[in-house]
């Protein structure tokens, strides 16, 4: 069976069958593991203590907002979890060390719907926040590929979704970074997925496997490439969403702040808090999308 249930998921993790999942190759500074279900549909995610609590404390927001906003392009959490394990010398074994211990080691991670669930292969990938400092890769690596993420400062095109478009898209975000403004958040991105074609026949309805169609998801879960005047061009088609939502403007961002505020342009650093972020984000996305 191809497709592969929520159920099955974590009965792997737990058993620790982890080799028919892909890991996802990060360019953050996290430290978190990432992974991709072997039939692509949900991405694993290991989360920080704090993350783990705030998520749990934003879940009512969070259910409200998405039900309200069905084309919401935040990212769709269908799982929270914590893993627990004792390890040798636990309860008062002895372990190979002689040693003894009562600590529990714990896992907490996050199951995501993935933004690029498609059979359509990716030629390149984006994570924007519309920040300038350190937000470079290809500089920085040998070579890179679609398996690399790219920042905005490797963003060198714009993202043509035609002006109709344009206006359900932004009035969306919009509507999406209020709401994580007002939980104060900050330091989230937009993930862009992108693919080149020129074949733009919309495939069947149940080719899309999706369990709803929003907005954005008209051709294999993306958005097909349109001109000025709204016409398909078939050039590329584009996966996007808002990821990276449970970082909060805490006493740690604030350090960074002031910290990168000495070296650099503090409008240009990514660690600033929600309001401004949120300004910046937009104007940043009005700026790049036509």
């Amino acid at each position: 069976e191809n497709s592969l249930g929520l159920k099955e998921l974590i009965g792997n993790l737990v058993l620790g069958k982890l080799r028919s999942y892909q890991e996802v190759v990060s360019t953050g500074r996290s430290g978190s593991f990432f992974f991709r279900s072997p039939d692509g549909k949900f991405l694993i995610k290991s989360l920080p203590v704090e993350e783990h609590a705030f998520l749990v404390k934003m879940l009512p927001y969070y259910y409200k907002h998405i039900t309200t906003h069905p084309n919401t392009l935040m990212t769709r959490f269908v799982g929270l979890y914590r893993l627990q394990r004792r390890p040798p010398g636990a309860k008062g074994e002895v372990s190979s060390t002689g040693s003894t211990s009562s600590e529990v080691l714990s896992i907490r991670f996050v199951v995501m719907k993935n933004i690029c669930d498609t059979p359509l292969q990716m030629y390149e990938t984006y994570d924007l926040k519309g920040s300038t400092v350190d937000r470079n890769v290809i500089e920085k690596v040998e070579f890179w590929g679609p398996n690399i993420t790219l920042k905005d400062n490797d963003l060198h095109t714009r993202i043509k979704i035609g002006p109709h478009l344009k206006s359900k898209f932004l009035e969306q975000i919009e509507q999406d970074v209020k709401f994580l403004s007002g939980l104060n958040v900050c330091d989230y991105s937009l993930l862009v997925g992108v693919h080149v074609t020129t074949d733009t026949t919309r495939p069947p309805r149940n080719v899309l496997e999706h369990d709803e169609e929003t907005n954005f998801e008209e051709y294999y879960g993306g958005i097909i490439s349109r001109d000025a005047r709204n016409q398909k061009t078939g050039h590329e088609v584009y996966f996007m969403g808002i990821i990276d939502t449970l970082t909060t403007y805490d006493l740690k961002k604030r350090g960074e702040h002031v910290l990168k505020s000495l070296i650099h342009d503090s409008n240009e650093i990514s660690a600033i808090a929600p309001e401004p972020y949120r300004k910046r984000f937009l104007r940043f996305l009005t700026k790049i999308i036509d």
